[in-house]
């Protein structure tokens, strides 16, 4: 559920990020990017303390426990996530990706340069709008593995608040 959830929310934030048509994104992604974190916190807590459950007041459910779970369960939905995103920039066309991109940072240009700070980030962003204009597509190993990553990350951040929360020392 966690994976999927969190697939869906990365397919929308790239839709509304890269795809979209609409003005003003950037308060509608944040809001989500915000519900999302919310979301993923919460329900690594909840399937955490669900786990615990499993274990006897007797045996008690140690920290490594707790981390070693919300590992393993940041890493499937990294999994998940990273599958669900790479068929997504599948179907809609990884050009079409490319070109979202560019068109979010030509945006940031106008805007830094009517700020009047355009010409200080000019060759950092020509290199940006070079790359990204150049890149090739990912392949869906290393999508997936690069989802991982950040899933392994977030979790292992959030894991160790879950993990001493939840930690219970064995009975008797």
């Amino acid at each position: 559920i966690l994976g999927v959830l969190m697939g869906l929310s990365r397919v929308y934030e790239t839709w509304e990020l890269f795809l979209s048509d609409t003005s003003g994104v950037s308060m509608l992604f944040m809001v989500e990017w915000l519900v999302s974190v919310v979301l993923f916190v919460t329900l690594l807590y909840r399937f955490t303390k669900s786990y615990s459950t499993r274990f006897d007041a007797a045996a008690g459910f140690s920290f490594s426990q707790g981390l070693s779970y919300v590992f393993v369960v940041s890493i499937l939905a990294g999994i998940i996530v990273g599958a669900m995103y790479h068929i997504y920039i599948g179907v809609v066309g990884y050009s079409a990706y490319v070109e979202g991109y560019l068109q979010l940072v030509d945006e940031y240009v106008a805007m830094l340069n009517k700020a009047g700070v355009g010409d200080m980030y000019a060759t950092m962003l020509n290199d940006i709008r070079t790359l990204v204009r150049d890149s090739e597509p990912q392949s869906i190993f290393g999508t997936i593995v690069s989802s991982m990553n950040n899933y392994i990350i977030a979790g292992g951040f959030v894991g160790i608040i879950i993990a001493v929360i939840l930690s219970r020392k064995p009975e008797g």
